[in-house]
């Protein structure tokens, strides 16, 4: 808008009868006011309105603002400089450091002027703000605390927003590592600023399981067949062969390739918010199929008879070998 209201009126807490002056200079800087009162000084008894006062060494008087309004925090002087000084004739805040003019300072002969700094001494805090404990990705906001001996209220910040963030004094988590908050109290015109603590906790993933039931033992022969498995994250399942001579995997299927024992391993390897589950395995004997061998009976022989072909079949198709069992009646050599 372009109206302005009139909020305070302020004046020095020592001011005196005539003693016109206050107000000459001022200077803001934040909730810091600086106001200087070039004539002020000790006037005599018989001063009248309109007169000097007899020791205008000058002074300057730093307000302070809070919600309740501006509040007289200190009055500035120096009593070693000449009268009619006239200290506070110009002021200039910057935080805690204001200057005020004395364009009169020095001997009588001459009024060169003088420069005045001055610093606030304000009181010191720390900052209280215990360990924090550990927590998982997935666990609920939560709320932090941490008090100043100031009595004045603590901020809270993150160093890893990466890992948590916070809104307030609420630290919400978002990936695994080391959360690390700051805690901090700026000072106010009374007490300076404190100095920060830090706090640090781990974020770790959530664990999982895998659920993979038992494997059926399987004959050579069959068709390839699907495995499955879950992982209490809902993350999908991954399988390999611990014994590729055995079986093999591709994707979820299964291939038996020899007889012997065949062990799949299912895993989840995780993500950012869960930590990989512990690799499950499944083990199945995988048998040979049976096959039988047509072998006719033979004829009676005499020893005058030549050698002969000897003949049999497999069910598998397989090639039949023959030996004999009665190497001192008759021999055999591959099939005669």
């Amino acid at each position: 808008g372009t109206g302005w209201q009139q909020q305070e009126r302020l004046t020095a807490s020592d001011g005196l009868a005539f003693d016109s002056g206050f107000g000459t200079s001022v200077a803001l800087h934040g909730v810091t006011l600086v106001v200087g009162h070039p004539n002020a000084g000790l006037a005599p008894a018989n001063v009248v309105k309109g007169a000097s006062s007899i020791e205008e060494r000058g002074a300057g008087y730093v307000f302070v603002r809070s919600a309740s309004g501006w509040t007289q925090q200190a009055k500035l002087e120096d009593y070693a400089i000449d009268n009619n000084a006239h200290f506070g004739a110009s002021a200039a805040v910057d935080g805690d450091t204001v200057v005020f003019g004395a364009p009169d300072d020095g001997a009588i002969s001459n009024r060169e002027g003088s420069l005045f700094e001055h610093r606030r001494i304000r009181l010191e805090q720390n900052i209280s703000f215990g360990a924090l404990t550990g927590k998982s990705i997935g666990d609920p906001p939560f709320q932090l605390h941490a008090t100043a001996s100031s009595g004045l209220p603590v901020t809270f910040d993150s160093k890893t927003t990466a890992v948590c963030t916070v809104t307030g004094k609420t630290v919400t988590l978002l990936a695994a590592g080391t959360c690390t908050i700051a805690a901090n109290q700026p000072g106010d015109g009374t007490y300076a600023t404190a100095a920060e603590m830090t706090r640090s906790f781990a974020v770790i993933k959530i664990s999982q399981s895998i659920n993979f039931g038992v494997l059926a033992d399987r004959s050579l022969g069959e068709l390839p067949f699907q495995v499955s498995a879950t992982a209490s994250s809902g993350l999908p399942v991954t399988f390999s062969s611990k014994t590729k001579s055995i079986c093999t995997v591709t994707g979820k299927m299964v291939a038996l390739v020899a007889g012997g024992i065949c062990t799949i391993a299912a895993n989840q390897h995780g993500n950012g918010t869960y930590a990989p589950a512990a690799e499950v395995t499944r083990s199945f004997a995988i048998a040979k199929i049976d096959q039988r061998i047509s072998f006719a009976e033979l004829a009676g022989r005499s020893l005058a008879n030549p050698s002969f072909q000897l003949d049999a079949t497999t069910s598998s198709g397989l090639p039949v070998t023959f030996g004999s069992n009665t190497k001192t009646v008759c021999t055999v050599t591959g099939k005669t």
